[in-house]
């Protein structure tokens, strides 16, 4: 009920560390859209895969024809 009532579009949690396990659990169970950088978690979060992005950035430079 707050999300809605302070005219947010979403919420993006950076730090998962010091989340309470009681406001996931809220969060899970209501339409408000709710994005976890970086922290795997059964809903709505997005993780980064450094070792994938960085092989993916060498090629492009590579066929770029820059020295790496």
């Amino acid at each position: 009920r707050v999300f809605h009532e302070s005219h947010l579009d979403a919420l993006i949690i950076l730090d998962y560390e010091g989340f309470a396990p009681a406001y996931e659990k809220v969060l899970s169970e209501t339409d408000f859209p709710v994005i976890f950088l970086n922290h795997k978690i059964a809903h709505q979060s997005i993780f980064v895969d450094d070792v994938a992005g960085m092989s993916e950035l060498t090629a492009h430079l590579i066929a770029q024809g820059q020295n790496v």
